[in-house]
């Protein structure tokens, strides 16, 4: 589906983004105008003649950052969504400054975990990481009522809002997508019994893309390698939710490397 908005952490414009969030690093397949939100790879970043500014939950950053950018150090996620005409109701969670000011990762080795709390907090993100993902990838081809559904589970404002416009956007487009994003999470900070942690993950988004649906004619497809981070926060309902997605664009990573 078409990319998510993330930061692009390097300081340069991020780009269009894959399947369901814009910001995702992809290549185009074809001589075809595309508008930057419907690029496939919303997340990781795709590489494409035109660049797009960045979503406000989607960031690009550097390795040199210490932090990552965001408009929402204060996010409560029961506003309405214009672009699905079913309303999950979702905890109310409010983004503290310290969950926004979490330095990104260096490299993409993994800290280990040093006792069971540790372990079972990292298990709960984890899956939520994995589950997001394949909402992301699929997100285009369900029924418009149960895209709220899907997606309410594993993420909250405004990364949530961003899949669901992303998706209603390529439905008007005519786009859809093909293929799936292959995870490599790595775990740079230890949660620590937060309330709030991130995931770094080396992700690979070359096996899908977007294409036009009236022709079945594949349009981009997704770079092999992109450093991305996840930041998550535990709600009311002791579930952990992601928030803000991260590309490390000048921190390059092996997906092999990743757990």
């Amino acid at each position: 589906m078409a990319p998510l908005q993330a930061t692009v952490v390097s300081g340069s414009t991020a780009p269009p983004g894959l399947s369901g969030l814009p910001g995702i690093p992809m290549k185009k397949r074809a001589h075809v105008q595309l508008t930057a939100v419907l690029c496939f790879a919303v997340l990781a970043g795709c590489t494409t003649t035109t660049t797009v500014e960045p979503p406000s939950s989607v960031t690009t950053t550097s390795s040199h950052s210490t932090t990552a950018s965001s408009s929402a150090d204060s996010v409560p996620t029961s506003s309405p969504d214009p672009t699905s005409s079913t309303e999950v109701a979702t905890p109310d969670v409010t983004i503290p400054p310290e969950a926004s000011a979490l330095p990104m990762p260096s490299d993409d080795t993994t800290v280990q975990a040093t006792n069971p709390d540790e372990q079972a907090d990292r298990a709960l993100i984890e899956s939520a990481w994995r589950q997001f993902w394949v909402v992301h990838d699929t997100v285009r081809s369900m029924p418009v009522t149960d895209r709220a559904t899907a997606i309410s589970p594993v993420s909250i404002d405004p990364i949530r809002s961003e899949v669901l416009k992303s998706a209603a956007d390529a439905d008007a487009a005519g786009i859809g997508s093909y293929g799936s994003t292959v995870l490599h999470p790595f775990w740079y900070r230890a949660v620590d019994a937060k309330p709030y942690a991130v995931i770094g993950d080396c992700i690979d988004f070359s096996k899908g893309g977007d294409l036009e649906l009236s022709t079945g004619k594949k349009l981009t497809t997704g770079e092999p390698a992109v450093t991305t981070v996840g930041s998550f926060i535990r709600g009311s309902d002791g579930a952990w939710k992601l928030w803000q997605l991260a590309y490390v664009t000048d921190l390059p990573c092996s997906p092999q490397d990743g757990g």
